[in-house]
């Protein structure tokens, strides 16, 4: 049972994380590429047609949805993102048993004061949910291997709620979920664990629900008749963005020199620590 003090200070988190995620969120007017993404789903609730493709069906089809209840408008556009954003820094708790409680806490309040996470769920982008289903696979995955983890239900939901989101909501998806199984293959590895060992077998069900999901909800249940072909968007932008020049990976590393310190900190001492550790599972998140 969850102590006062751990409640209280995930309370203080959720609180941190709603406030940086929502307060004056359409306070800065959108940027052109949000508002082509913000139009498109505009123009959908309107009746006025759907685009021919788009990387984050999610974005498209779940403003227009936004915007068909709520109305139009810039904080009502970011909603979706800030919500995955939420829900990421909601992650680690799921962890709690194998990370214990300090380094739970540790992991989601590096979340939640990230610059670089605060500035992606703060723009009509795809790029948290993608992030955010395919973090939810992963721990599904890896989670099923720890007999006194999650249940089979909650699993269940993780598997199913990952591949919804991740499959519609944009490349970001590949770009962890790929380098997640590896290091998951990894992990396999070193505990000299073959796959057929492992309790995959309840998850196909939810796995075939997420698919059959993701597909009705790219194709708005039927409102738009070539979204069913949503789930294969997100991998198509991630294959045409997939060449990455030397010049790129240098900025992409000065970017995370420059705004996430105290992240990058934390991460060369815990390669340090999973190097002198045994502990396989300490190892793979090093990866």
């Amino acid at each position: 049972m969850m102590s006062r003090t751990s409640r209280w200070v995930w309370l203080a988190i959720l609180g941190t994380v709603l406030l940086l995620r929502f307060v004056a969120l359409g306070h800065t007017p959108l940027a052109p590429d949000e508002a082509m993404s913000a139009m498109a789903s505009l123009d959908a609730a309107r009746g006025n047609g759907w685009p021919l493709s788009t990387s984050s069906p999610l974005l498209l089809n779940g403003n227009a949805l936004l915007f068909l209840l709520f109305g139009s408008g810039d904080s009502t556009a970011r909603w979706i993102p800030a919500l995955a954003g939420v829900a990421l820094v909601g992650v680690p708790y799921l962890w709690r048993r194998r990370l214990g409680e300090v380094g739970s806490w540790t992991a989601s309040g590096l979340l939640a004061l990230s610059a670089l996470a605060l500035f992606a769920a703060r723009r009509v982008d795809g790029t948290l949910p993608g992030v955010l289903g395919a973090v939810l696979f992963l721990s599904c995955l890896i989670l099923e291997c720890d007999p006194d983890g999650l249940s089979q239900g909650m699993r269940a939901v993780l598997l199913g709620v990952g591949m919804v989101v991740g499959l519609l909501g944009g490349p970001a998806f590949y770009d962890v979920l790929l380098p997640g199984i590896v290091a998951f293959g990894f992990y396999l590895w070193m505990q000299r664990r073959p796959l057929r060992t492992l309790p995959l077998s309840d998850l196909w069900r939810p796995a075939v629900v997420g698919i059959a999901l993701a597909v009705l909800s790219g194709a708005g249940f039927g409102l738009h008749g070539s979204g069913w072909s949503g789930i294969f968007e997100g991998l198509a932008a991630w294959l045409a963005s997939w060449r990455v020049t030397s010049q790129q990976g240098l900025e992409s590393l000065l970017v995370l020199a420059l705004y996430e310190p105290a992240t990058l900190l934390f991460a060369m001492v815990g390669l340090i620590l999973a190097v002198k550790d045994r502990s396989p599972l300490h190892r793979m998140l090093a990866l």
